[in-house]
This record gives structure tokens, sequence and C-alpha cells, in this order.
């Protein structure tokens, strides 16, 4: 816990001399190690996720929505709502910089509720213009580690009158395989709740579809790494033909991210793949922009 014997609150400085224990440990691969100094780069990060939090009370912090297409149809059925920082002197803060820290330090937990009010308010003002659509928030291992957790995205949706079946949770293969049986439980409670749920950047981790099989999820999202060079890649042709084939068997639908080129939305049209994401669709979007686009994607084709 983060309390001493006396009920206080330990000083900044041993939860600094902790983490960085840890980050050491981490780094050689071992299960523990000791505090061997000061680390001048963990303050700064630990500094980082002050400011974060600051971001989040000032307003600095928002949600970006990028389109999720519909292959078949050529409409936009869906969104996946991105976090986007902007410091203190307007500058744009990388998320592969912020998400892993916050993800090390457990503030991840404060971003992903920060990400379901953000989407859950979003789609209730899109409704009340009316448009019904699916937004995607991804989740971590600390917030399927959480037993409240389930509770708290519930919560959320009902405080804003969102309908359950229009909020999806993208979840990481190293997320699963890292505490797999809190995270099953979670998932099941969720699904049977009403939420739809994804696995995110499918191929990059350990996890094969024999695994899928035993997790209650709707649907796999082929990471952009095997999707870039599809249209000139035979081996990425195959492993992407053969993941949506055994998706499809196994009762989930298919999303293909990083989309950037006609012949590589082509391709995956003909692998049968059931939805598409990236630059070609849509860049991240704001709230507005996005609205916009989704609306005027109900009555024409965007991208066939």
């Amino acid at each position: 816990g983060l309390e001493d014997g006396g009920g206080g609150a330990v000083p900044v400085l041993r939860i600094e001399r902790a983490l960085a224990a840890i980050s050491n440990a981490r780094t050689m691969g071992k299960t523990y190690e000791w505090y061997r100094g000061a680390d001048p780069q963990l303050r700064r990060q630990l500094s980082m996720m002050g400011d974060l939090r600051m971001a989040m009370e000032q307003g600095r912090l928002s949600l970006a929505y990028q389109a999720k297409m519909s292959i078949m149809s050529g409409r936009i059925s869906d969104a996946e709502g991105l976090i986007r920082w902007r410091d203190a002197d307007g500058n744009m803060v990388s998320p592969d910089e912020f998400i892993p820290l916050a993800e090390a330090t457990g503030v991840i937990r404060e971003v992903t509720n920060f990400a379901l009010r953000s989407a859950a308010g979003d789609l209730a003002s899109w409704a009340m213009q009316g448009l019904a659509i699916r937004v995607a928030v991804n989740i971590s291992a600390h917030d399927l580690a959480a037993p409240d957790f389930a509770a708290t995205v519930l919560g959320v949706l009902s405080e804003f009158g969102v309908p359950r079946s229009q909020l999806t949770l993208e979840v990481t293969e190293s997320a699963l395989i890292r505490s797999p049986a809190e995270a099953i439980a979670t998932l099941k409670s969720l699904r049977e709740a009403g939420i739809r749920l994804s696995v995110d950047d499918y191929g990059t981790g350990q996890s094969t579809l024999s695994y899928l099989k035993h997790l209650p999820v709707h649907e796999l999202k082929i990471d952009k790494s095997f999707v870039t060079a599809l249209a000139t890649s035979d081996s990425d042709t195959i492993m992407v033909r053969s993941t949506i084939d055994l998706a499809h068997d196994l009762g989930l639908q298919v999303v293909a991210e990083g989309i950037e080129d006609r012949p590589t939305l082509d391709l995956l049209r003909q692998l049968g793949c059931d939805y598409a994401q990236g630059y070609l669709i849509s860049k991240p979007l704001d709230s507005r922009d996005f609205f916009a686009l989704a609306t005027e994607s109900r009555d024409s084709r965007h991208v066939a």
C-alpha cells in the first residue's frame, strides 16, 4: 500500500525510489531489484504524469475520433476514440510517449475514465442530433484487473443515457496475457452487460486464434504492421487471409487498421474483411468534424 505505519502518505521520495527499483528490475528481466541511486529520467517521468493529471483538470486532454468503415456497405459505422494531449505551451504530446508511462504508473486508469466519460458525452450529444454510432475506447491491463471496472463502465453509460450497445472496449493482446483469469472474468461481465469487445493490435503479441476462442470478444483488429504492405507482400496477404477466415469460423468480425491506399482496401474486400480503419478512410477528427463526416456517410458510400 501507499501508507506508512503511522497512517500518513508515503513521502514522494520513497515512491520514486520504489518505482526506480521496479524500472531497473523490468529492464534487466529480474523479479526484484533495490534502489541504486537517484534517477533523473524517473523524476521527469513522474513530473510528466503530474502534468497529465493537470491537463485532464484544465481541459487540455481530449478525444479524437478515427472512423471505422463497413467495407461491404462503404458507410462509417464506428469510430475509435484516441487520446490527444496538448501541453501548457500548446504543443501536442505523443501518445507513444505518455501512454506507456501512464500504464507503468497506474495513471492509465484515470486516463481510461476520462476517455469513457468523453466518449459517452459525445455519444449523447450526437444522439440528440440524430446520429447513433458505436465508439471504441482502449482499455489496459490495469483496468481489467480492477474488480469494479465493469460497474464503472456501466455507471458512466447510465449517467449519460448511452445504450450499452454503442460502446466497444478495445484491449491489447499483452493486456489479456498479463492476467488472463482476471481479464476473462471482467470481459465476461462486460459482454453479458451488452458491451462490445475487441482485441486490438492482433498479431503483435503471443496469442493465437485458438486462444481467442476462450475469450468472450466480438471482433479482432489486425495490426497495421500486417496491413501497410498487404498489396505487395505475399506473406502478409497469407497471414491476413488466414486470420480473417479463422476469425469468421470463430464467429468474430475483423477490423483492419492502417489502411492508406485503395489497392489495400480492395484486397481486404476480396479477403472478406468486415471493417476498415486508416487514413484512406479518415484521419482522427475532433467531435464536431467526425459528426459531420459520419452524418454525410449515412447518405452516401464513403469510400467505395
